[in-house]
Formats: structure tokens, sequence, C-alpha cells
């Protein structure tokens, strides 16, 4: 794991655990806080192997996160990120579609540690409905309360790397 692709999974377990020491530092009774944000994709490009890209044309990301609280001091938080009416042009100018999701989710809590997940699993779909690239990627890490990291793993089963991590694919 290099590149953008490392810093960017740095980057989200940074994110989630300063997030969860947070709520924790914070804890109050059990609570739960949800919000939905559509956001324009369009110019992002899915680098894939043998240097084929797929250009966003048009279209959105919607993204909804969660985050809530539990009785006990525990912080739970996931997010979700869809794509809406995504258009890509490829490299060899044929248009395409985006399906799939992002899911990511974190639970914390002072006795039990961390354990913070990372999926993104997008197909790349023709016209007539047949998949011609994927991206699938999925994370996961495991903390004991001290921060002593006791499972980690990062693989990539796709082809294509999603527009954050473009430099990855080079």
């Amino acid at each position: 794991m290099t590149g953008a692709f490392a810093a960017r999974r740095a980057a989200l377990v940074v994110l989630l655990v300063l997030a969860g020491l947070l709520a924790m530092i914070t804890a109050q009774p059990a609570s739960a806080a949800t919000s939905t944000e559509k956001v324009d994709v369009t110019g992002a490009v899915f680098t894939c192997e043998g240097g084929v890209t797929y250009e966003v044309v048009s279209g959105d990301a919607v993204f909804l996160m969660h985050e809530s609280t539990d009785a006990n001091g525990g912080t739970h938080i996931t997010g979700t990120i869809a794509p809406s009416n995504v258009l890509l042009v490829g490299s060899d100018g044929q248009t395409y579609r985006l399906a799939g999701a992002a899911w990511f989710g974190a639970n914390f809590n002072a006795n039990n540690g961390y354990q913070i997940t990372d999926t993104e699993f997008f197909s790349i779909v023709t016209q007539g409905g047949g998949v011609v690239a994927k991206v699938s990627l999925l994370f996961h890490i495991t903390a004991t309360p001290d921060g002593t990291i006791s499972v980690e793993f990062d693989r990539n089963r796709g082809q294509c790397f999603p527009p954050e991590d473009d430099e990855e694919a080079a």
C-alpha cells in the first residue's frame, strides 16, 4: 500500500479515530444524528489497469452520514456514498454509467478500542448493462484500547481505482 491509496486510508483512520476520541471525551447520553448531502462529481476520473480511464461527465454522489453514541459511551459512525445518475466517458470514447456504493463504519469505545472498515464497490457499466470494469476495495483495522493495531488488512480486487486513488494506478 503506497502513494495516494495509503495516504487516503491513513487520513480516514486518523479522522475516524479523532471523531471517536472527541465523542468519548464529550460523552453524553445515547444520541444519534444523520446528515445527507448531494455533490456534483463531474470531472472525477476512474483510472484502471492498462491506462484505461473513465471520466465522469454528469451526475452526483449522495453522501449519507450517521453518528450515534450508545448508553455506555461508545461512538458509532457510518457513511454511505452512492452515485446518482452518473455518466462516464471512457478513454475509448464510449459512454458508461456508474453503479455501486462506498460504505465506511467505525466503532469507538474506551474499554474496547476501535474498529474501522471502509468498502468501495463500483461497476462501470455499458449502456446495454454489461460490466466492463470494477472498483473493489476493502480496508479494515482493529485496535486495542491502548491503540495497538491487532488486525489490519487492505485488499483491492478490482481493475480500477476510485478518483481519490488515481495516482496509485499509475
